[in-house]
């Protein structure tokens, strides 16, 4: 039976400094030869217990592998799996992923995106990670043990499925998740988005978690599994391969398809706030109620923050904030 659990790495990644928001995981413009401009490879290069294992031998890149584009992105990252998948020693394992360390934004939103695609049914019918980050904060995952395949979204490292949906060969998956620090003071946030083909991002779910609020996300894209019995994984002689597309980590949620100004937030991501300096409070070019005049209030409209801006609206009863601005 293959176990649910998140496969921690000691780590080759744990000395990194994490890069700054935004981050640019995208396909495009990327080769396997330059892929370490963007990804942490050790997965794919410390293989059975050596150290001269090639990229290319698990990772292709196709430039032209999503049109049209989404979220800024037309390249495709296709990631395969085999029988000769092990990182380091770990036989229980059969593991390729792309790694990267992000620094995360402690003073409002991580949201991660990423879209998938397999062309094939599963060859190797296991529950596969594909898209997670090492803490186990956030985890979508594939079961192809099942008929029909599932996705299922899972956090807070618990593995009961927070949502889930069939999983369909040919179709482009897409993934946001957008983590906060929780409004009840103690641990996380996360908002669950999701749609398919080329449609913008949907809230799926909610949850809050007990996770303290990161600093820094390992986050993990590819294909793993794991027995939880300590014994090696029986595969198939095919190996799989799932397609990415899209992927990058921001300050701010954005929901469309092509990541411009997201509709949803609208003019209050494009509000420009500044501070006044002969009497220090914040001004900003937008027909505000009076109850906005608290400087936090506009601090975190101008930052884009649309939750706040939804609670405040919700708590104090306003109706006439000008979204014309």
């Amino acid at each position: 039976m293959l176990a649910l659990t998140s496969a921690y790495l000691a780590a080759p990644a744990a000395g990194e400094n994490g890069k700054e928001l935004p981050w640019d995981g995208r396909g495009h413009g990327l080769t396997v030869k330059t892929i370490t401009d963007k990804y942490l490879t050790h997965i794919l290069t410390m293989r059975n217990g050596g150290n001269s294992g090639n990229v290319s031998d698990y990772v292709s890149i196709d430039q032209k592998g999503r049109i049209p584009g989404y979220n800024k992105d037309t390249g495709v990252i296709n990631i395969a799996v085999d029988a000769k998948a092990i990182f380091k020693e770990q036989y229980n394992f059969r593991r390729s992923e792309l790694v990267q360390i992000i620094v995360g934004n402690t003073k409002g939103t991580t949201f991660f995106r990423a879209s998938v695609q397999k062309v094939e049914a599963f060859y190797n019918k296991f529950t596969w990670q594909m898209f997670f980050d090492e803490a186990a904060m956030f985890n979508v995952r594939i079961d192809a043990s099942t008929s029909p395949a599932k996705i299922n979204y899972v956090n807070g490292g618990t593995w009961d499925s927070k949502w889930s949906t069939n999983f369909i060969t040919g179709t482009w998956y897409n993934f946001g998740i957008a983590v906060s620090a929780s409004e009840t003071g103690k641990g996380s946030r996360l908002d669950f988005y999701a749609s398919t083909g080329n449609d913008d991002l949907v809230l799926k779910t909610t949850h809050h978690v007990l996770t303290t609020l990161p600093s820094l996300y390992e986050l993990h894209i590819g294909l793993l599994t794991l027995t939880d019995d300590g014994s090696q994984p029986i595969m198939n002689p095919n190996r799989d391969i799932l397609m990415f597309n899209g992927v990058s980590a921001d300050k701010r949620v954005v929901l469309t398809a092509n990541a411009k100004e997201d509709a949803a937030v609208g003019s209050l991501e494009k509000l420009t706030c500044a501070r006044d300096r002969s009497n220090s409070h914040w001004r900003c070019p937008c027909s505000l109620p009076p109850s906005f005049s608290i400087q936090q209030d506009l601090v975190n409209i101008c930052q884009g923050s649309l939750r706040h801006y939804q609670n405040l609206v919700t708590h104090r009863g306003e109706k006439d904030i000008d979204r014309n601005c």
